[in-house]
């Protein structure tokens, strides 16, 4: 991650490398991650926690998950990468093998990382980058976590290239357990014909005003189909593959369906299937049907779907929002895409012999770009919140600084990454945070066990989808306007989740508890909005977090950066 403020001709120059290296010009339909479609094999109970291992090896190839050849990351040699799964309690051992030209980190989106925070993946927070042709191994516990998690890479904007998987930690306890037979993981994803690379030189270039890049296709779990016609002259595929999840009449499948985009909002639905919601971002909520889901960036719901229907095919449907995606016409990048915001996948009974589905959808009438209505949300064991002992609020903004590069802003100032991470600074020089430059956006919480408050007030017409990590949260409230309403506010049985959106032109306040030793990161997720700064850092237990000892691998990596 960085912004135009160090590194802008960085960034310009490595697009311009990026999209010049020589890859394998074959199609390779083995790079699909098969295993996506097939339903998950639980790992086996076991006494004692086990250590998981895998290794996850990063490539460049040419790939066109839509029909449209482009240079692209792979995992393993598959997009999405492979499914790391657990049990409850176990550790993971993960090792990333950098094979790509460029830098690059992984993040375990949602784990807690207790003990671990420098495992956390972020640059210029928890480590520094991995370097082309070397490894790391991260090594951290589960604990007392389940649920719905994926991995992905926190370096610039690399995980929109490939860098990313789900990661699922199973409860051999889970209540839900009885009420369904198999499972299933479900990505949806936005994807660009051009590198992130090159879109961020065009992004962070000196008087751009568009707005975010416009996506050229979405996916449902890796696969998606675009309009060879729209792009005349280029590698494209027509009648590419379509997502389909194989079900038996009479079974229930529990899908775990996770938002890894960049900047797309989504509307998922099957026709003509109810879905029950029992899991919100690894908590476990009391059952409620919709027949509509929405997620934003990062957000993830565990269903179960039952197949109740007549033995054919129907389809599934992940809508982008139009309206969640600004388009400034002719000074948006990539604004006259041919993106057809209706993606479809299929689900198809077996025996079915019908591959055109004919199926209605669902017409609620649901907000775009807002949550799943809150009061839906119950967690299954409440929670009430304390009242706060520490409260703060980011005033988020966008302009432009001197250079005339956008910039978002949390309090009118823009995060600059620094190159020594911050967790390094605490733990070997003692740093007071007090004392780092306004522009690494950094508040520290010291009160142990206490309840940090923050307030997220949103001045712009667009939706942020706001994720901490090491915690999960307690959602409060939210809304529109300038003044917080606290009548709205939930302080009995409020949702549980580590990514809620912050309203345009309104105002989120969550809540959490202060028990996590480690510097973490609270950040918009539409990658775009990341990149030009808006971040923040969350500086926790300091006192504690100087008596812990960073891991040599760790410290290697960092031991070539200048103070």
């Amino acid at each position: 991650m960085r912004t135009i403020k160090n590194s802008f001709l960085l960034i310009l120059l490595l697009g311009v490398f990026v999209s010049a290296m020589p890859v394998s010009e074959k199609r390779d339909t083995s790079l699909y991650n098969d295993n996506m479609f097939t339903p998950l094999t639980i790992p086996e109970k076991t006494d004692k926690p086990q250590t998981r291992k895998y290794t996850l090896k990063l490539s460049q190839t040419q790939w066109a998950p839509d029909g449209f050849t482009r240079s692209t990351y792979l995992v393993n040699n598959q997009y999405p990468g492979p499914i790391l799964q657990a049990n409850k309690g176990d550790w993971f051992s993960i090792t990333v093998e950098n094979d790509l030209p460029v830098e690059t980190s992984m993040h375990w989106h949602g784990m807690f990382q207790r003990g671990t925070s420098w495992f956390d993946g972020v640059p210029s927070v928890s480590q520094c980058s991995i370097t082309p042709g070397s490894s790391l191994t991260y090594e951290f516990s589960t604990n007392e976590q389940t649920g719905t998690y994926w991995w992905h890479s926190h370096y610039n904007a690399q995980y929109m290239d490939g860098i990313l998987g789900a990661l699922i930690i199973h409860d051999p306890e889970d209540p839900n357990l009885k009420d369904y037979d198999y499972e299933y993981v479900v990505t949806l994803t936005d994807w660009y014909h051009q590198t992130t690379a090159d879109l961020l030189a065009l992004f962070l270039a000196p008087g751009y005003t568009g707005g975010n890049p416009v996506p050229d296709a979405g996916l449902i779990s890796g696969k998606g189909q675009f309009n060879c016609d729209a792009k005349p002259g280029y590698p494209c595929k027509k009648d590419s593959d379509v997502a389909v999840y194989k079900v038996q009449k009479g079974k229930k499948y529990r899908f775990r369906i996770i938002n890894t985009s960049g900047e797309a909002f989504y509307m998922f639905s099957i026709d003509g299937h109810k879905m029950k919601v029992i899991e919100v971002e690894g908590t476990y909520v009391q059952p409620f049907e919709v027949t509509q889901l929405p997620l934003h960036i990062a957000q993830r719901y565990s269903v179960i779907v039952e197949a109740n229907q007549d033995a054919k095919d129907y389809w599934i449907r992940a809508t982008m929002s139009k309206e969640c995606i600004f388009n400034n016409g002719n000074t948006t990048i990539n604004h006259d895409s041919a993106i057809n915001y209706n993606v479809t996948g299929i689900l198809s009974y077996e025996g079915s012999s019908n591959k055109s589905p004919d199926s209605t959808p669902f017409t609620d009438d649901l907000t775009p770009c807002r949550n799943l209505d809150s009061k839906l949300i119950k967690p299954l064991t409440a929670s009430p919140p304390k009242e706060p002992t520490q409260t703060i609020s980011y005033n988020v903004t966008f302009g432009t600084n001197a250079m005339g590069v956008a910039e978002a802003l949390l309090n009118n100032s823009s995060y600059v990454p620094d190159k020594i991470p911050t967790t390094l600074r605490i733990i070997n020089d003692h740093v007071d945070v007090k004392t780092m430059p306004t522009s690494q956006n950094i508040e520290a919480f010291n009160d142990d066990k206490g309840v940090a408050e923050i307030t997220v007030y949103n001045n712009n017409s667009a939706n942020h989808p706001f994720h901490l990590h090491g915690h999960i949260f307690w959602l409060i409230g939210d809304g529109v306007g300038t003044e917080i309403d606290k009548s709205v506010y939930n302080t009995v049985d409020p949702p549980v989740r580590d990514t809620t959106i912050v309203p345009a032109k309104g105002w989120t306040t969550i809540r959490f508890i202060i028990d996590n030793p480690g510097v973490w990161a609270f950040h918009c997720h539409i990658e775009w909005h990341l990149q030009i700064g808006m971040f923040a850092q969350i500086a926790e237990l300091t006192d504690q977090l100087k008596l812990q000892k960073i891991p040599d691998s760790i410290q290697g990596f960092c031991a070539n950066k200048a103070y």
